[in-house]
């Protein structure tokens, strides 16, 4: 179909940014189930519930994001205390 009326069908060059949808999203799933196991990995190791245990956990977790080439979570060593 061709002439004023007619709708320009995509061409793979044009459509290069729609090609693998899911890469983006397995990406990131990817990096939170990493993190979700450097966490798991700093309580086996530390698994005492003392601000020693929590300080040591938290320097694990430091090292084992940046080993993975992950954003950092919030230091856990001083918990927020809920406002009363």
């Amino acid at each position: 179909m061709t002439g004023p009326g007619a709708y320009a069908q995509g061409t793979p060059e044009g459509d290069a940014l729609f090609q693998d949808p899911g890469s983006r999203l397995q990406r990131s799933s990817k990096g939170w189930t990493q993190s979700d196991n450097c966490g798991k990995e700093s309580f086996q190791k530390f698994p005492d519930y003392t601000t020693e245990g929590a300080a040591n956990r938290d320097v694990y977790m430091r090292e084992c994001l940046r080993r993975h080439h992950l954003p950092p979570r919030a230091n856990v060593v001083q918990p927020v205390q809920p406002k009363q």
